[in-house]
Protein backbone atom coordinates (compact mmCIF):
# COMPACT_ATOMS: atom_id res chain seq x y z
CA UNK A 1 0.00 0.00 0.00
CA UNK A 2 2.94 2.30 0.75
CA UNK A 3 4.99 1.47 -2.72
CA UNK A 4 1.20 2.61 -4.80
CA UNK A 5 0.60 5.73 -2.30
CA UNK A 6 4.94 6.18 -3.50
CA UNK A 7 4.09 5.64 -6.44
CA UNK A 8 1.16 7.80 -7.04
CA UNK A 9 3.11 10.76 -5.24
CA UNK A 10 5.71 10.92 -7.32
CA UNK A 11 3.68 10.95 -10.93
CA UNK A 12 1.76 13.89 -9.42
CA UNK A 13 4.81 15.11 -8.63
CA UNK A 14 6.40 15.02 -12.24
CA UNK A 15 6.22 17.34 -14.73
CA UNK A 16 3.69 17.45 -17.87
CA UNK A 17 5.15 16.32 -21.09
CA UNK A 18 3.66 17.30 -24.53
CA UNK A 19 4.60 16.54 -28.26
CA UNK A 20 4.37 18.61 -31.08
CA UNK A 21 5.56 17.14 -34.47
CA UNK A 22 4.81 19.01 -38.09
CA UNK A 23 3.08 15.58 -38.81
CA UNK A 24 0.86 15.76 -35.83
CA UNK A 25 -2.89 16.77 -35.46
CA UNK A 26 -4.19 19.62 -33.37
CA UNK A 27 -6.85 16.89 -32.41
CA UNK A 28 -4.09 14.38 -30.94
CA UNK A 29 -3.68 14.28 -27.21
CA UNK A 30 -0.44 15.38 -27.57
CA UNK A 31 1.19 12.55 -26.61
CA UNK A 32 4.84 11.15 -27.81
CA UNK A 33 3.06 8.77 -29.93
CA UNK A 34 -0.11 11.01 -31.14
CA UNK A 35 1.93 14.16 -31.32
CA UNK A 36 -0.14 17.99 -31.45
CA UNK A 37 0.70 19.74 -35.06
CA UNK A 38 1.21 23.33 -33.94
CA UNK A 39 3.09 25.39 -30.56
CA UNK A 40 -0.32 27.43 -30.34
CA UNK A 41 -2.51 23.81 -29.45
CA UNK A 42 0.45 22.76 -26.98
CA UNK A 43 0.22 26.29 -25.38
CA UNK A 44 -2.92 26.12 -25.03
CA UNK A 45 -2.56 22.15 -23.71
CA UNK A 46 -0.25 23.82 -21.23
CA UNK A 47 -2.13 26.29 -19.95
CA UNK A 48 -5.38 23.69 -19.98
CA UNK A 49 -3.03 21.19 -17.60
CA UNK A 50 -2.42 24.36 -15.68
CA UNK A 51 0.47 22.48 -14.11
CA UNK A 52 1.91 22.83 -10.83
CA UNK A 53 4.86 20.99 -11.41
CA UNK A 54 5.97 23.10 -14.90
CA UNK A 55 5.39 21.39 -18.11
CA UNK A 56 7.90 20.30 -21.21
CA UNK A 57 7.05 21.11 -24.65
CA UNK A 58 8.87 19.26 -26.90
CA UNK A 59 9.37 19.89 -30.69
CA UNK A 60 10.49 17.41 -32.97
CA UNK A 61 12.53 18.10 -36.26
CA UNK A 62 10.86 20.14 -39.18
CA UNK A 63 9.14 23.01 -40.00
CA UNK A 64 6.16 25.39 -37.61
CA UNK A 65 4.95 27.46 -40.17
CA UNK A 66 3.52 29.96 -37.52
CA UNK A 67 0.97 32.63 -39.62
CA UNK A 68 -0.36 34.48 -36.31
CA UNK A 69 1.22 35.79 -33.38
CA UNK A 70 1.80 33.57 -30.92
CA UNK A 71 1.63 34.95 -27.58
CA UNK A 72 3.00 33.77 -24.32
CA UNK A 73 2.34 35.72 -20.77
CA UNK A 74 3.98 35.76 -17.61
CA UNK A 75 1.43 32.92 -16.80
CA UNK A 76 2.46 30.28 -19.82
CA UNK A 77 6.28 30.25 -17.43
CA UNK A 78 5.36 28.21 -15.09
CA UNK A 79 7.26 29.36 -12.16
CA UNK A 80 11.14 29.46 -11.17
CA UNK A 81 11.28 25.96 -9.36
CA UNK A 82 8.61 24.68 -12.06
CA UNK A 83 9.02 26.28 -15.28
CA UNK A 84 7.53 25.59 -18.83
CA UNK A 85 9.99 24.69 -21.50
CA UNK A 86 9.87 24.76 -25.02
CA UNK A 87 12.63 22.35 -26.39
CA UNK A 88 13.45 20.44 -29.22
CA UNK A 89 13.90 16.44 -28.87
CA UNK A 90 17.35 15.21 -29.02
CA UNK A 91 19.08 15.82 -32.75
CA UNK A 92 15.70 17.71 -33.94
CA UNK A 93 15.60 20.83 -35.66
CA UNK A 94 12.58 22.23 -35.17
CA UNK A 95 12.06 25.64 -37.31
CA UNK A 96 9.50 28.02 -36.56
CA UNK A 97 8.44 30.16 -39.91
CA UNK A 98 6.07 33.13 -40.40
CA UNK A 99 6.93 32.44 -44.35
CA UNK A 100 4.86 30.64 -47.29
CA UNK A 101 6.05 27.95 -49.28
CA UNK A 102 5.61 29.00 -52.95
CA UNK A 103 4.71 26.38 -55.79
CA UNK A 104 3.97 26.25 -59.59
CA UNK A 105 6.44 27.90 -60.72
CA UNK A 106 6.71 28.27 -64.70
CA UNK A 107 9.41 29.31 -66.99
CA UNK A 108 9.37 32.46 -68.37
CA UNK A 109 12.13 33.70 -69.87
CA UNK A 110 15.69 32.22 -70.32
CA UNK A 111 15.98 31.35 -66.18
CA UNK A 112 13.36 33.24 -65.15
CA UNK A 113 10.62 31.64 -63.18
CA UNK A 114 7.15 32.92 -62.35
CA UNK A 115 4.75 32.09 -60.09
CA UNK A 116 1.01 33.40 -59.41
CA UNK A 117 1.04 35.11 -55.54
CA UNK A 118 -2.52 36.01 -55.69
CA UNK A 119 -3.45 32.44 -56.81
CA UNK A 120 -1.85 31.57 -53.39
CA UNK A 121 -3.34 33.68 -51.27
CA UNK A 122 -0.58 36.18 -50.89
CA UNK A 123 -1.76 39.61 -51.53
CA UNK A 124 -0.08 41.51 -49.31
CA UNK A 125 3.33 42.22 -49.69
CA UNK A 126 4.49 44.92 -46.97
CA UNK A 127 5.48 48.10 -48.08
CA UNK A 128 8.98 48.97 -49.10
CA UNK A 129 10.86 51.70 -46.88
CA UNK A 130 14.00 52.77 -46.25
CA UNK A 131 15.59 50.60 -43.12
CA UNK A 132 18.48 50.98 -40.64
CA UNK A 133 21.34 53.84 -40.11
CA UNK A 134 18.85 56.25 -37.80
CA UNK A 135 15.77 55.29 -39.79
CA UNK A 136 12.76 54.71 -37.29
CA UNK A 137 11.94 51.31 -36.89
CA UNK A 138 9.54 50.45 -39.93
CA UNK A 139 7.87 46.34 -40.73
CA UNK A 140 10.10 44.72 -42.80
CA UNK A 141 8.48 44.38 -46.95
CA UNK A 142 7.95 40.80 -48.25
CA UNK A 143 10.91 38.64 -48.62
CA UNK A 144 11.72 36.03 -51.00
CA UNK A 145 13.77 32.93 -49.83
CA UNK A 146 15.37 29.84 -52.41
CA UNK A 147 17.05 26.94 -50.58
CA UNK A 148 17.36 28.88 -47.72
CA UNK A 149 18.98 31.89 -48.89
CA UNK A 150 17.44 35.23 -49.05
CA UNK A 151 16.87 36.78 -52.67
CA UNK A 152 17.85 40.69 -53.58
CA UNK A 153 15.24 42.69 -55.64
CA UNK A 154 15.16 43.42 -58.85
CA UNK A 155 16.86 45.74 -60.09
CA UNK A 156 19.47 47.41 -62.44
CA UNK A 157 21.96 46.55 -63.25
CA UNK A 158 22.26 43.04 -61.03
CA UNK A 159 26.12 44.52 -59.78
CA UNK A 160 27.64 47.66 -59.85
CA UNK A 161 26.49 51.10 -60.60
CA UNK A 162 24.67 52.48 -63.80
CA UNK A 163 27.13 54.81 -65.39
CA UNK A 164 25.68 57.85 -67.32
CA UNK A 165 28.37 59.50 -68.39
CA UNK A 166 29.16 63.07 -68.04
CA UNK A 167 26.55 64.83 -66.40
CA UNK A 168 28.26 68.39 -66.09
CA UNK A 169 27.33 69.52 -69.20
Amino acid sequence: MKFAAALLLSLALQATDFYVSPNGADTNPGTRAKPFATLLRARDAVRAANPANGATVFLAHGDYPISATLEFTAADSGSPANPVTYRALPAATPRLTGGVPIRNFKPFKGAIQIANLPAQGITNYGALSRRGHGQPASPAALELFFQNQPMPLARWPNRGWAHLGDTTK
